[in-house]
């Protein structure tokens, strides 16, 4: 079976739009790494005599690996449909690529959990930090480990 041009021109532009998404991900995802690896140095040349410093260290370190977990997650998700079509040749034109019934797709049951993990990391130090800060205040401690809990708890529901 042939396809229309006009199917054709429809995949070539879905292709384009997943490229260019991958591609700017891929440089977004490749600063991040320069940073992290900047933030790495620095901690280490701090050394690790003082407990913060190592725990700082260790945060960086799961960022990093959710941070390739979720680069991987959102590349496949993007370019798992554009597969689905390729190998099927079965688009309409105008036909929404997300809409289709793609089985199996692995990269839609890990998507969702990475930006949750960084969020829950980095709202986790942001708290440490204004403990610290406040530290002989209980009304605010308490008030910080409320907010804390209401935010875990609405980021585990996303």
């Amino acid at each position: 079976m042939l396809l229309e041009e006009s199917s054709i021109t429809f995949i070539a532009s879905e292709i384009r739009v997943a490229l260019i998404g991958s591609i700017v991900m891929c440089i977004e995802f490749g600063v991040y790494m320069a940073i992290s690896t900047i933030t790495l140095y620095i901690l280490c040349q701090k050394g690790f005599q003082k407990w913060p410093v190592l725990v700082l260290f260790i945060v960086q370190i799961i960022l990093i690996f959710v941070a390739v977990w979720q680069v991987v997650g959102a590349n496949g998700e993007l370019l798992d449909p554009l597969f689905y079509v390729m190998i099927n040749l079965t688009v309409e034109p105008n036909q929404e690529l997300g809409g289709l019934d793609i089985p199996d797709k692995i990269w839609g049951k890990i998507w969702g959990w990475p930006g949750s993990i960084n969020l829950l990391i980095g709202d986790s130090v942001v708290l440490w930090r204004a403990w610290a800060l406040w530290k002989h205040n209980t009304a605010v401690q308490w008030t910080l480990l409320i907010l804390g809990i209401c935010n875990g708890d609405c980021t585990s529901q996303v």
